[in-house]
C-alpha cells in the first residue's frame, strides 16, 4: 500500500467517522423542542412551568362548538381544553365553555388563538385562586 493510497483510505475513514459523529450529535440535542399539535403543546407549557397534570382524555366537543376537546386535572383542578377552527370561533364560544364551570366555586375561560382553556374548582380546593392563576399564566405565556 502506497502512502498516497493510505492517506486516501485514512482520509475517507476520518470523513466517515466525522459524518457519523455529526449525525449522532445532531440527533442528541439537549434542547427539548416544544411539541406541536393539540393538546401536546399546551400540556408541555404547563410542564415547563412546573405545573402537574393528569392524563387528558377526549371528550365530546359538540356542547362547546369545538373541533376537539380533552379534559383532565391540572394542579388538582378540573381542566377542559378545546380546539376551534379559528381564533374567532374560540373567542365566540366563551359563553358555551362557561357551562363547564357551572356548579364550581370558582372557574374561568381563556383563549389563546384557536385553543380555549377552561379551569373549574368543583371541589373547593383553590378558594384563593392561586392554582388557577398559575395555570392561566402558563397558558397565556406561549
Amino acid at each position: 500500500m502506497t502512502m498516497r493510497h493510505l492517506a486516501t483510505v485514512l482520509g475517507a475513514s476520518v470523513v466517515a467517522v466525522a459524518l457519523i459523529l455529526g449525525v449522532g450529535a445532531a440527533g442528541c440535542s439537549d434542547k427539548k423542542k416544544r411539541p406541536s399539535g393539540f393538546p401536546a403543546s399546551v400540556l408541555h407549557d404547563f410542564k415547563a412551568k412546573g405545573i402537574e397534570s393528569s392524563k387528558f382524555e377526549q371528550t365530546d366537543p359538540a356542547p362547546y362548538g369545538a373541533k376537539d376537546c380533552v379534559e383532565g386535572q391540572v394542579e388538582g383542578l378540573a381542566v377542559l381544553l378545546c380546539r376551534y377552527e379559528d381564533a374567532g370561533s374560540a373567542k365566540g364560544s366563551e359563553s358555551k365553555l362557561l357551562g363547564y364551570v357551572q356548579g364550581a366555586v370558582t372557574g374561568l375561560v381563556r383563549t389563546r388563538g384557536k385553543v380555549a382553556l377552561v379551569v373549574a374548582d368543583p371541589d373547593k380546593m383553590d378558594l384563593r385562586g392561586k392554582h388557577i392563576v398559575k395555570i392561566v399564566k402558563a397558558f397565556e405565556s406561549k
